[in-house]
């Protein structure tokens, strides 16, 4: 069926850092010494989201067991969950009677005082994958699929779709052009199609050995290092980022050279290494442009996600924010002259001030556990969306005439890093 019109996504990467917010001495230029991870019991704003958190990830083992009891994702009846930490409730989707694991599993849950709501879906999540990876890309009466959204209720497939014919584009998608190309789909699951423009991808200071994640990272143009992780022979060291940040040689904000990017990037997952002598932490506090900070976060290994999560971002324009909202998963992007993106969470700022923007690509996405966390993710696009963009924190916004200036948005996406683990060959060893 036709849909509303959706907001643009940008990939955010390639900000160049402005001459007034270039690091100047401030903490974390030092020597390694200078850099401290968290220790003992959480205060300010982590204090504040500590009992949150402690729900959540409950909440979350919970849905890890029910998802694990369902066996693989081909032909499992898993459609999607919803975790509410203020409500303290789980629910789950599923396609058809519940496997007998799957059952065990939900009373056991129940029987230790977690809320488990189970609700019929329509169509399983493995259906709904299938049916994305079908229709991404295909161009049908003059519009183009560009994006996907497996709903997580298992109801059906959203789909972006932009004009590619000099007609329709002249004139904008009208209702009658979202019908014929839902119709010439032919999809065997519910479509949504709504109008979708191209998503831009997205781009903390002077960084020293042991280099950590959320900090400022250059080559060429701008972007944000992720997670410290390890091959899987245990010796080798990376920095994990987005791999539309690009390729060669990354140095710090003052030039020190951290490494260069291998050769194994997965573009699919928005996902590359870079080889250099990594550590497990992520900075934490204001960004290299709002007085910085030497404060790290120590990442104790990966978890997975779940609509309905909180979690925090630290990227090194933005600086560290916590509280963003999942509220999609599974979702897949084409992203034009850069290919298909999939593994993409959805996460939006309930107050729609807060944004991420221009030069936070490749940073961290997590969620706090006392003084350390897990890792979630990657950033990788914003929204272009005019009704979604916001002031930025930190390096400030330019001007949106300006198609190469920083722009933030409250609507953003990162890559699932389990995806990105799993297909670069490395794992958290801190």
């Amino acid at each position: 069926m036709a849909g509303a019109v959706a907001g643009a996504l940008v990939l955010v990467a390639g900000a160049g850092v402005p001459a007034a917010a270039a690091p100047d001495g401030a903490a974390g230029t030092g020597s390694a010494s200078a850099k401290t991870t968290l220790t003992g019991t959480p205060s300010g704003e982590a204090a504040k989201m500590a009992p949150l958190f402690a729900v959540q990830e409950k909440l979350n083992r919970a849905a890890d067991s029910i998802r694990a009891a369902g066996g693989d994702q081909a032909g499992s009846g898993f459609a999607g969950d919803r975790v509410d930490a203020a409500a303290n409730t789980l629910t789950v989707y599923w396609r058809g009677a519940l496997p007998a694991p799957v059952a065990a599993t939900v009373e056991a849950m129940r029987s230790e005082g977690i809320a488990v709501e189970v609700r019929a879906a329509k169509h399983s999540l493995d259906e709904l994958l299938k049916e994305a990876d079908r229709v991404i890309g295909r161009t049908v009466s003059g519009v183009r699929v560009i994006s996907t959204s497996p709903a997580n209720d298992g109801s059906g497939l959203k789909v972006g779709v932009k004009a590619v014919s000099t007609g329709i584009a002249s004139t904008g998608i009208a209702s009658t052009d979202l019908q014929r190309a839902d119709s010439e789909l032919t999809a065997t699951v519910p479509l949504d199609l709504a109008v979708e423009t191209p998503r831009e991808f997205t781009s903390r200071g002077s960084d020293t050995v042991p280099y950590w994640g959320g900090a400022l990272i250059l080559s060429g143009g701008a972007c944000t290092s992720g997670f410290g992780v390890r091959g899987l022979n245990g010796a080798a060291r990376y920095l994990l980022t987005a791999a539309h940040c690009g390729g060669g040689q990354w140095t710090t904000g003052t030039g020190a050279v951290i490494g260069n990017t291998l050769a194994n990037a997965t573009r699919e997952y928005d996902g590359e290494l870079i080889l250099t002598n990594a550590g497990y932490s992520v900075y934490e506090g204001p960004s290299f442009a709002s007085g910085d900070t030497n404060v790290g976060r120590t990442i104790t290994g990966p978890s997975s996600n779940h609509v309905g999560n909180a979690v925090c971002t630290g990227g090194s324009f933005s600086g560290t924010a916590c509280g963003w909202t999942v509220v999609a998963l599974n979702q897949s992007f084409d992203i034009e002259g850069f290919g298909t993106i999939r593994g993409l969470v959805q996460a939006e700022a309930a107050n729609r001030v807060a944004g991420i923007g221009n030069g936070d690509s490749g940073g961290p996405v997590y969620v706090q556990s006392g003084t350390t966390g897990t890792a979630r993710g990657i950033i990788s696009l914003r929204s272009d969306e005019s009704s979604e963009i916001v002031a930025c924190n930190g390096v400030p916004s330019g001007p949106i005439s300006d198609p190469n200036s920083r722009q933030c948005s409250w609507k953003w996406w990162y890559v699932d890093v389990n995806q990105q683990l799993s297909r670069l060959g490395v794992h958290f060893a801190p």
